[in-house]
């Protein structure tokens, strides 16, 4: 066995045991990591075919051709299909999804029928003419045409999840479906690598991928072990929530910014105000009640130092469903539950960076201490937060090394 076929059996295996991880996530997004499952198994056959017709079973047994050839058609509407599904909780799967898949039914129909009417494969009835590179040029032309109108599909759908995803979440990496992301990248790769293998003639391209291919596959399956359900579980909940995040989407409140005075908002004096036109959930009374429960829950419980809260832990210790939650936050503080929740922990870290009693820590070990999980989020939060970095805040505030020594020999 050559190295790259060693290195695509191992891409195959890779990619079946990923499809299975797929299949054992138990969230509120089933119907997405069905089809990312799906999507799977069909680059593992991929990969399986290459092993095949290096080996040149193809020559052997036809019929092969029938199975892998028209696979890569599957993968675009697959790859739509896992990002809708994945990024909308509920979401039932409509009939309308098989038309997504007319062009790979369309292709496999003509692999059958060429070899039905012609008694061989189109790949081996034309091996010495030039007519089989054109033909696989069209192929892969069209499928790159495909592949890109629903690239563009995806990155807007994760693009509005990324919007809505700081409704749900406190900390946004590792909640941004940045690794589906990345899948999206991916499969335009691997399209253009076999586009230009085809035009220039040069095998070697993919020989050279292989390996880039498998560590990806293998980064993937990282991020889905480590992905957590952030979406709500209640039908109803999702589709009032998402609503609700739909009309801040097109007619936004004024939101509270990171470098405002924060005093009013600690003030349990401060009444809600429901804005002309917004629909009312609770009434005057209950909001205002549940402002000062909410704000009672920060000061003492502080919730915010779980680096894992989430829009329905927050919602289950005020005893409420994650739409009523989030009106809250909304409605009476004009923020997200994201800049809500980061505001309490930058002010937290404000503190810590000056206290005498946090100095054997780091700034990383402050920041995770105070429910942040990413070094990069936490810098740039704090200096859009302050005006400053965290280090130059803990220099300019923290007194002489002289004032600090004389303190802890007079305690």
């Amino acid at each position: 066995m050559s190295v790259n076929q060693f290195i695509n059996s191992a891409s195959t295996g890779c990619l079946v045991f990923l499809a299975l991880l797929c299949l054992s996530k138990k969230n509120n997004t089933p119907r997405g990591y069905y089809f990312l499952s799906m999507l799977f198994i069909l680059l593992a056959l991929v990969f399986l075919g290459d092993v095949l017709e290096s080996s040149r079973a193809f020559l052997i047994y036809p019929k092969f051709t029938i199975i892998f050839e028209p696979l890569l058609f599957g993968f675009p509407p697959l790859l739509y299909l896992a990002v809708k599904y994945l990024t909308e909780s509920n979401k039932g799967i409509s009939r309308h999804v098989i038309l997504h898949f007319l062009p790979y039914i369309f292709l496999v129909c003509v692999y059958i029928f060429s070899f039905h009417t012609v008694g061989t494969s189109i790949e081996e009835n034309d091996l010495a003419s030039n007519d089989d590179k054109l033909v696989e040029l069209i192929i892969l032309t069209l499928l790159f045409i495909q592949v890109s109108a629903y690239v563009i599909s995806c990155v807007r759908m994760l693009e509005k999840h990324r919007y809505r995803v700081q409704f749900f979440v406190s900390n946004l990496p590792g909640n941004d479906f940045k690794w589906l992301s990345n899948c999206v990248v991916g499969l335009c790769v691997l399209v253009a690598v076999l586009l230009l293998e085809v035009i220039f003639d040069q095998t070697h391209i993919v020989f050279l991928a292989s390996p880039c291919y498998l560590a990806g596959f293998y980064y993937i399956g990282i991020q889905l072990a480590k992905q957590k359900d952030v979406l709500p579980s209640s039908q109803k909940t999702s589709e009032d929530l998402t609503s609700w995040i739909d009309l801040q989407q097109k007619q936004p409140i004024p939101v509270a910014v990171m470098t405002q005075n924060l005093v009013p908002f600690f003030s349990n004096t401060n009444q809600a105000i429901i804005p002309a036109g917004r629909k009312q959930v609770l009434s005057n009374d209950r909001l205002n009640e549940l402002k000062i429960q909410l704000l009672s829950l920060m000061e003492l419980k502080q919730p915010f130092l779980d680096s894992d809260l989430s829009l329905l832990k927050l919602g289950d210790m005020l005893q409420l469903d994650s739409y009523k939650t989030s009106y809250l936050i909304n409605n009476c503080f004009n923020e997200n539950f994201y800049v809500f929740i980061n505001r309490y922990r930058l002010e937290a870290c404000k503190k810590m960076l000056i206290d005498p009693g946090y100095n054997h820590l780091s700034i990383l070990g402050i920041a995770l201490e105070a429910g942040f999980n990413s070094k990069t989020a936490f810098n740039t939060s704090f200096k859009k937060y302050t005006g400053l970095s965290p280090k130059a805040y803990r220099d300019q505030n923290l007194p002489p090394a002289s004032e600090r020594g004389s303190n802890a020999s007079t305690a």
